[in-house]
């Protein structure tokens, strides 16, 4: 297998409702990727623009002991709907914000700029991979693929290597003249832009200073490819699967450890496979054609391939409701809208000693990144700044991006549900609660819950632990 010296994530606690069914149709009534915006009080037809140097908190009510419902992020600007009456806050007072929420709008001003949905992606590429190997030997990767990728990350990750010098300089200006550097840089770092000099592209942190990028290694990040079942649905009596060994998925010309190897599937390469398995454990799928044209080939789910276990909804999901639906043994994620599924990936939750905790959970918040640390005293204490898309369901469980691994498919974290950057932004984007432009985090309420979410190993029991029912 292939991973980065650290793998971390995130804490552990645990515990495990209903029972089966196949792949839900796609729904085609809906367009893949939205999502109902839930109800809020109607901008006004003049809608103020407003933005302040440090964090604003976006409250229940105007007051500043109320319960929180969001934040917005310092230096972005947000949608003010009006001024209203409140308590403890100094002029120019209390405002109506999105969301059904309050702010105070002290230290504020009002601004031209218009708001924007956060986090803004860096148009940079990280290599994949597939090209860590090579990136190692010889320093260098794809950095301008043609077709072009899409911008994936809110930062450039990177860090100190071996004979990579990482030097820090106070500015561009400072490197391109030839000043002398400020520190070097220890452990993996996040980078908030990048910028072209004359001595080629450097990495800008966050204070200013910036790297050289061919002093540090960028971090290699997975381009695992999911399946969005409404743009590519899977064939009557089919289902999707990826193959998770490092080495290479060996594809055999019966369903038997000892049979003839007729191909091997690439890591984290998408297939189909027959929906029953052919043997009595369940463990053995065919794939058509496997071995070639009219020529069966077989894989074992224990190390070789992931793939969906259908579960019916819960009773109480309603038919258009987006929900998401976690199976620990497969180390598979889906979105789903009621019964139907929309799209599928493979995931990395918590190792033996740090499971993920299994239950019907609704989501508690989201935050376009944040940093994550282990929880005081722990015995092998760690710490990751600016980890992205982060979705708590639980306290200190949460779904969110990884990028120091790409070991997808296989159990890998502190409890929490690791996923590929691209993967965490549609799951981000697409569940409850509803964030705003200029928004950091959105806290669900009571009147706007937060999508629900279950974790469950195949047909196992697992408990209802929403926190509105």
């Amino acid at each position: 297998m292939l991973f980065l010296p650290f793998l971390i994530s995130l804490v552990a606690a645990a515990a495990p409702v209903d029972t089966s069914t196949e792949l839900g149709e796609p729904s085609t009534e809906l367009e893949s990727g939205a999502v109902t915006e839930r109800p809020s009080t109607p901008a006004p037809s003049e809608v103020a623009y407003w933005i302040s140097e440090t964090r604003i908190l976006v409250l229940r009510a105007p007051d500043e002991e109320a319960d929180r419902r969001g934040q917005i992020a310092p230096n972005e600007p947000f949608e003010v709907l009006g001024m209203t009456e409140g308590e403890d806050c100094d002029p120019p007072g209390w405002a109506k914000v999105r969301g059904d929420g309050y702010a105070c709008l002290a230290g504020a001003t009002e601004t031209d700029q218009v708001p924007r949905m956060l986090p803004t992606l860096i148009d940079f590429t990280h290599p994949s991979s597939q090209e860590s190997d090579s990136y190692k030997e010889t320093g260098t990767y794809q950095r301008n693929p043609d077709p072009p990728l899409k911008p994936a990350s809110p930062f450039v990750y990177a860090r100190r290597y071996k004979e990579k010098k990482a030097r820090a300089y106070k500015n561009a200006e400072a490197y391109v003249a030839g000043e002398a550097s400020l520190y070097r840089l220890g452990g993996t770092k996040s980078f908030i832009a990048t910028q072209e000099t004359e001595k080629g592209t450097v990495l800008v942190r966050r204070n200013g200073h910036v790297v050289p990028v061919d002093d540090v290694r960028v971090v290699p990040l997975s381009r695992l490819p999911s399946r969005d079942l409404v743009k590519d649905p899977v064939p009557e009596g089919m289902m999707p699967a990826w193959s998770i060994r490092g080495k290479g998925t060996r594809v055999r010309a019966a369903p038997d450890e000892d049979a003839e190897v007729i191909a091997t599937l690439d890591y984290h390469s998408t297939l189909l496979i027959r929906d029953e398995p052919v043997d009595e454990d369940g463990r053995w799928w065919e794939i058509p054609d496997g071995g070639g044209p009219g020529k069966p080939g077989y894989v074992q789910d224990h190390s070789g391939i992931r793939h969906w276990v259908p579960r019916a909804a819960p009773a109480f999901v309603e038919n258009d409701e987006v929900w998401l639906d976690v199976d620990l043994g497969q180390q598979v994620l889906a979105i789903r809208r009621g019964p139907a599924v929309e799209y599928l990936t493979i995931v990395s939750t918590g190792t033996v000693n740090n499971s993920t905790p299994q239950g019907i959970f609704q989501i508690r918040d989201k935050t376009i990144y944040a940093n994550m640390a282990s929880a005081p005293g722990a015995e092998k204490p760690y710490f990751v700044g600016n980890v992205p898309w982060i979705i708590h369901f639980w306290p200190r469980y949460a779904i969110h991006g990884a990028f120091w691994h790409w070991g997808f498919g296989w159990r890998r974290s502190h409890g929490c549900v690791n996923m590929t950057l691209h993967d965490v932004r549609e799951v981000f984007e697409r569940i409850a609660p509803v964030s705003y432009p200029g928004w950091k985090t959105v806290y669900a309420t009571e009147e706007d819950p937060g999508s629900v979410l279950r974790i469950r190993r195949g047909q196992s029991e697992i408990k209802d632990r929403r926190r509105w029912r």
